[in-house]
């Protein structure tokens, strides 16, 4: 953590809300409930008060001194003994951060300090695990694969509990891209077996007048 007077100004929602207060008896307090929470990028304290900003909440900070009675802890993911120098004016320091329910999920921040002022950048990057493939939806990155078997014919809850086994759900079809790469990998499982064709799964219940 990097300790200094100062105070968080800008934010993501344009105010402030984007933060928790918490109780805190303590200075040393404050910063180590930052310390301890995965995804805590800030901590700010002034009087009385401790509050903690997660990531891609906080954009902007101000440098302050002594007397404003303000200070900030930046988390830069270091456990060392030697700081930045000098506090990273001239270069920003990178952080991870690697959540172990989100393996595939990147979480990536910098902080920058200039004419005393300090920037936040944000990133995520999400990849797929092997064998899955991403594509990209309006609102977010989608991993797709195609479960099949030559020899085994599943019932639509059997194949709803394989996916929640594989750490996905489901799910539908929203683009031709995803149609095509859904289409080339039944085809790869059809062509082993002797039947004309086979049927899979896609998320929704099919209509009576279906039947």
């Amino acid at each position: 953590m990097i300790v200094s007077w100062g105070r968080p100004v800008s934010f993501n929602s344009g105010n402030s809300s984007t933060s928790t207060v918490i109780t805190a008896n303590s200075w040393t307090e404050c910063v180590t409930s930052c310390w301890n929470s995965l995804y805590c990028v800030l901590a700010w304290s002034s009087i009385d008060s401790c509050v903690l900003y997660d990531f891609g909440t906080v954009l902007e900070g101000e440098k302050l001194d002594s007397s404003s009675n303000s200070k900030v802890a930046m988390k830069i993911g270091s456990t060392g003994a030697t700081c930045p120098s000098p506090s990273f004016e001239l270069t920003s320091v990178e952080v991870v951060i690697n959540d172990p329910f989100l393996e595939y999920t990147e979480f990536r921040y910098s902080i920058t300090l200039a004419n005393g002022q300090w920037s936040f950048l944000y990133n995520v990057t999400r990849s797929c695990p092997p064998t899955w493939t991403k594509f990209r939806r309006p609102d977010t990155e989608f991993c797709l694969k195609v479960i099949g078997s030559t020899d085994i014919f599943f019932t639509q809850g059997q194949v709803q509990g394989l996916c929640i086994n594989s750490k996905g759900m489901l799910a539908g079809l929203e683009s031709d891209e995803e149609r095509n790469f859904a289409t080339e990998e039944a085809h790869v499982i059809n062509i082993q077996d002797t039947y004309l064709g086979n049927m899979f799964y896609i998320s929704g219940d099919r209509k009576t007048t279906c039947s």
